[in-house]
């Protein structure tokens, strides 16, 4: 694996990782009926502060994060309040609620890249993060269209996605 690789592995699934969390987000709030504009709000943004943090093509800082998982956790308590409904206990969204499995996995799969780059292993020889790897494929697709990723980082990507195919 050369460098260039490595780098254009690396911010594809990193940008696939910040998509991911923002998907879990989105599901969290929408299940409350909570707007990006009372998230800024809450946090002391603008009220396109959250669509900006979203829409931007550089990593979520985990203060950030931090931030937005808090303001939830506050627009829930106070919208429960509002209805009465805080006397039955506070509704409970934990970590998990945003953090899954799939974030796991792909956070591991940046680690095997790393591995690999190295020559610690094989890059997706027989890994758990094949199916990782290959369910990035939609984002990388749509990525490629809005110009999110150059032509030689998607090169890589396939280049990679066709050999995990052929070998796994």
């Amino acid at each position: 694996m050369t460098e260039f690789e490595e780098l254009a592995l690396k911010k594809i699934t990193k940008d696939y990782l910040i998509d991911c969390i923002f998907n879990e987000l989105n599901v969290v709030t929408g299940r409350y009926g909570i707007s990006n504009a009372e998230i800024s709000k809450t946090i002391g943004w603008d009220p396109s502060g959250f669509n900006q943090k979203n829409n931007r093509n550089v990593d979520l800082r985990i203060t950030t994060f931090i931030k937005i998982f808090v303001a939830i956790k506050q627009i829930i308590a106070t919208h429960e309040a509002e209805w009465g409904l805080d006397d039955f206990g506070p509704t409970q969204i934990g970590l998990n609620d945003l953090i899954t499995q799939q974030e796991i996995d792909i956070g591991g799969l940046l680690l095997h890249i790393s591995a690999a780059a190295e020559g610690k292993c094989e890059f997706l020889k027989g890994t758990e993060y094949v199916q990782t790897y290959l369910n990035m494929k939609p984002f990388v697709l749509i990525g490629k269209k809005n110009n999110k990723f150059s032509e030689r980082e998607v090169d890589v990507y396939v280049k990679y996605y066709k050999i995990a195919v052929a070998t796994n």
